[in-house]
């Protein structure tokens, strides 16, 4: 019997797709001073807002870089399935809500110094995205997608997929 291997690609397929997303609000509290005197623990010229975002995060795989190969023979599909990765984190800015503000006429917040108070925000999301699982949500995510479409072509009953 001659054995039958032979591999799809899904590079022409959707590019990068979306499998799992993650809600946010986080809270900043930013603060900036002209100077602080040591000795009498005081702070010139300071102005201090606690402010929050929400956003959304989303992760995904590429599938144009997934390779299926199946061995009807053997009733076997072997999926490569790339890593998950990032996608896209829209900080909402309609979502600000600010608790407290307090500015001093002789230094007040800048758009630069918003700007990087966002981006840090944005880094800050998006590692608590990933310890809370959202790469891992994202793989498994692709996994029934896969399978869902490889199920309108191939009997699951009968043959076993394999991810690499």
């Amino acid at each position: 019997a001659t054995t039958e291997i032979y591999t799809l690609s899904l590079h022409d397929a959707l590019p990068i797709f979306a499998t799992a997303e993650y809600a946010y609000q986080i809270f900043q509290v930013a603060d900036k001073s002209l100077f602080t005197i040591p000795l009498l623990e005081l702070n010139v010229g300071e102005s201090k807002v606690a402010y929050s975002y929400s956003g959304m995060i989303k992760a995904g795989v590429q599938f144009g870089a997934i390779d299926i190969t199946v061995n009807d023979n053997q009733k076997q599909i072997f999926i490569k399935l790339p890593k998950a990765e990032l996608l896209s984190n829209e900080l909402y800015n309609d979502s600000l809500v600010i608790y407290s503000e307090k500015y001093s006429a002789l230094n007040t917040f800048t758009f630069s110094d918003m700007n990087a108070s966002q981006a840090d925000l944005r880094a800050r999301a998006e590692k608590e995205a990933v310890t809370n699982g959202l790469l891992d949500r994202a793989i498994e995510n692709a996994k029934g997608l896969i399978r869902a479409s490889i199920g309108s072509f191939y009997d699951l009953e009968e043959y076993d997929i394999e991810y690499y």
